[in-house]
């Protein structure tokens, strides 16, 4: 017996498919961004001063929040410049967007992917900006 993908598995392998010809790497969220996929773009320049941090979007807002809504999950912070570029970024965000994270690989979304086309080239070409600062 031979299992048939289902229309929304199918959608999900093509945004896949489509975000890795774009350079993206694409896996699942794992711990707290369970249920979220991870896309990721590497690196455009490596620097040894970088800050790795995790940004989680919370439901409330709060002053010591970036961009009013995303704590920091992660026991380094973004440095001040990376802090003033997020604040004017994060709010373009669709609210699909669960963390934001800046990793030794590059720098991520974990996406609840709940769209389609137009919202995964608005994310490739966020992450695409963020991975060249």
């Amino acid at each position: 017996m031979m299992f048939q993908p289902s229309a929304r598995d199918k959608r999900l392998a093509s945004l896949r498919s489509q975000a890795i010809s774009r350079g993206a790497r694409v896996s699942l969220g794992s711990g707290q961004a369970q249920g979220f996929t991870r896309y990721s773009m590497p690196w455009q320049a490596k620097r040894r001063d970088r800050n790795f941090w995790r940004l989680m979007r919370k439901n409330y807002s709060h002053p010591v929040h970036l961009a009013e809504f995303w704590s920091v999950e992660s026991t380094s912070e973004p440095d001040p410049s990376e802090r003033e570029w997020l604040t004017q970024q994060l709010h373009a965000l669709p609210a699909s967007i669960g963390f934001v994270e800046a990793a030794p690989d590059g720098v991520a979304l974990f996406w609840s992917e709940p769209a389609g086309k137009e919202e995964l080239a608005f994310i490739l070409q966020w992450l695409e900006v963020a991975a060249g600062r």
